[in-house]
């Protein structure tokens, strides 16, 4: 885990430098966690997740759990699902 004390620095980073972060708030006096531990972008992401989940957990994943609403359902399905599936994930 990365500590960081100078606000300024911490608000510069990008995302994945915020990853696995705790900032010791020099305005409040509070420690500010970010426990993520992987950010990723850019085009085909969908297709890395086992490969993401299995660093994590240190096995293959065989399921996968999607909170979404009705709003955006049937772009889910085009957009995450069937990739998701071709990955080798079941929702």
């Amino acid at each position: 885990m990365h500590t960081f004390t100078d606000l300024e620095t911490y608000l510069s980073l990008d995302p994945a430098g915020l990853v696995d972060s705790v900032l010791e708030c020099p305005v409040c006096g509070r420690r500010h966690t970010i426990p993520i531990q992987v950010v990723r972008s850019g085009e085909g992401l969908i297709e890395t997740l086992p490969d993401v989940i299995e660093g994590l957990l240190g096995r293959q994943p065989g399921r996968v759990g999607v909170v979404y609403d009705r709003q955006i359902e049937e772009k889910l399905e085009s957009l995450f699902f069937k990739p998701l599936g071709r990955a080798g994930l079941k929702n």
